[in-house]
């Protein structure tokens, strides 16, 4: 490959990498630049199923051009409040058609509201084996509720075809905190790894009966909060899996942290208690 041509290919690559959400660099801990390397880009596009061996201008475009035929993005994240400010991508045929905005709550409340597409803010326009599409600013109003939305788009009087739709996904201004924490208030206390926990209680690694002996002792020295690593359940079945941070369910404790002497079941079973003792 000639000079030329291989710089070309890896402009396309970095340009394909930045539409795909990969980063043309980073900064260490220690503030020095990192620049993306070619071969790092091409690593993370297979993971993301592009083919190895696939041109990255071609492959760009024939993702460009997905876009713009498809009349809503597949989702859009905003924070509670903000004022939802959606593309819409519609062949120019139709921009001048009224259409209808649907949005659905989780709970099922619907709003709705037509629009004339060729009147909105427009965003630019593009032509693809001889249709012009023109992409526009669909402004919804404030959504102030943190949920999950449908958002969907239809043409008045032709119902019957496929609606366009995407979700909407509003997050709350900010995590939650206790009152405790709230303002200037401030807090403190120990952070620990509850199966570093040792006491003669234990079978061997902490267990809930520690951490809450941990919590009582916390509280009597005036501390307010108590952090331990997460408590999920893992994989019985597959103990080289013992990450907490990848959790078989994050609905159910992990089994292993368990009082088995604080077990209602264990008071009731002289057998146990004896292989105990």
């Amino acid at each position: 490959m000639s000079p030329a041509k291989a710089a070309g290919s890896s402009k396309a690559l970095a340009q394909l990498a930045t539409h795909c959400g990969i980063a043309t660099d980073y900064q260490d801990i220690w503030g020095k630049r990192h620049a993306t390397s070619d071969r790092t880009r091409r690593a993370l596009l297979a993971a993301m199923h592009f083919p190895q061996n696939g041109d990255p201008a071609e492959l760009l475009r024939e993702i460009e051009e997905r876009e713009w035929r498809r009349p809503l993005p597949p989702v859009l994240v905003l924070k509670a409040g903000a004022t939802p400010v959606v593309p819409v991508s519609l062949p120019e045929v139709l921009a001048g058609r009224t259409h209808r905005w649907i949005l659905t709550t989780e709970d099922g409340r619907t709003t709705t509201a037509e629009f004339l597409p060729s009147e909105l803010p427009p965003l630019g326009t593009q032509r693809l084996r001889g249709a012009s599409f023109l992409r526009s600013k669909l402004s919804l109003p404030p959504l102030e509720e943190p949920g999950y939305y449908r958002l969907e788009v239809e043409q008045p009087g032709r119902e019957v075809q496929a609606q366009a739709a995407m979700a909407l996904i509003v997050t709350p201004p900010l995590c939650y905190q206790p009152d405790a924490v709230k303002g200037e208030n401030r807090v403190w206390g120990p952070t620990v790894q509850l199966y570093g926990l040792r006491s003669r209680h234990n079978w061997g690694m902490g267990d809930f009966g520690d951490l809450r002996s941990l919590i009582d002792q916390t509280a009597d020295a005036g501390g307010g909060v108590v952090g331990v690593n997460p408590l999920h359940a893992l994989f019985p079945d597959d103990p080289a899996r013992i990450s907490p941070y990848s959790p078989s369910s994050r609905g159910f404790v992990n089994f292993l942290y368990l009082d088995v002497e604080a077990v209602a079941e264990f008071t009731e079973c002289e057998t146990a208690r004896h292989l105990v003792t």
